[in-house]
């Protein structure tokens, strides 16, 4: 599941479909037997369970602390309507240590799932947060069920930078870009120094409070701003690695359209412009 950045809609827009809808959907399964395990359904996730719970299948929430309370509110993604089975929490009903989170959530899970006699037909996550996918790949694994990842495809497909150089990779337009952790990196410092400005400094994650994305209009106040996330990174209790990203600033009309996966199918659920 995912988001993705689509710059020539033009020539894309009568091939999307959308799948989101307020109206009754018939459901495919009996209502009520199933359980869909989500990590940190906010965002697209929110969306996605959503259409599960019309199609028959219950929705059991599972949040880290990775978000807050005014993120875990359904309507805050225009799904009012939609309802938990069960939710979750880490700290309230689960807390891992020793690296053993995830054999802890499994069993708190499977316990939830035998009180109310369901059976747990997937594991997924759509947030983006790094944690939210390793946590439900984690448990998916383990429980036998499908995951996002395969043992050739364990890149973090999340990371802003590598979303960039997969483009790269395949032979489409990429936004120029550099990472780094520090200034003295070489390619950073030729990066603020030859590139014309304005320029997009951010973390290659998402996830990190303080984290903001910035327009910086001069080398100094790029600078800046790449020091401020170092001293957020630095901070940071979620941090993973976090790096620094300078890119090139696209002007345009941005594009999010927002897709899930499964055996080679595709289905689009939102776009947003």
């Amino acid at each position: 599941c995912g988001s993705f950045h689509i710059i020539q809609f033009n020539q894309i827009k009568h091939q999307i479909m959308h799948y989101v809808t307020d109206k009754p959907v018939e459901a495919t399964l009996p209502p009520h037997c199933t359980l869909l395990l989500i990590v940190d359904p906010i965002s697209t996730s929110c969306r996605i369970a959503q259409e599960a719970s019309k199609r028959g299948h219950c929705i059991g929430a599972i949040w880290t602390t990775t978000t807050d309370t005014e993120e875990r509110d359904p309507a805050r993604y225009g799904c009012a309507s939609l309802r938990y089975k069960f939710e979750l929490i880490e700290g309230r009903d689960w807390t891992a240590t020793n690296g053993k989170e995830i054999a802890v959530v499994k069993s708190v899970v499977n316990e939830a799932a035998r009180r109310f006699n369901l059976t747990i037909a997937g594991c997924i996550t759509g947030s983006g947060l790094p944690r939210s996918s390793q946590l439900a790949d984690g448990l998916a694994k383990q429980m036998g069920l499908s995951t996002c990842t395969t043992p050739t495809t364990m890149i973090d497909v999340r990371n802003k930078f590598t979303q960039q150089t997969l483009l790269e990779t395949v032979g489409l337009r990429s936004i120029k870009q550099v990472r780094g952790s520090t200034l003295d990196d070489e390619a950073v410092a030729n990066f603020l120094d030859g590139e014309k400005y304005p320029l997009v400094i951010k973390l290659d994650e998402i996830g990190i409070q303080g984290g903001k994305i910035k327009l910086c209009h001069s080398k100094q106040e790029a600078i800046d701003h790449f020091r401020y996330l170092l001293q957020v990174i630095a901070s940071s209790s979620n941090r993973t690695g976090a790096q620094v990203i300078c890119q090139e600033f696209l002007r345009g009309v941005q594009v999010m359209v927002d897709n899930v996966s499964h055996n080679s199918k595709h289905k689009t659920c939102r776009s947003l412009v």
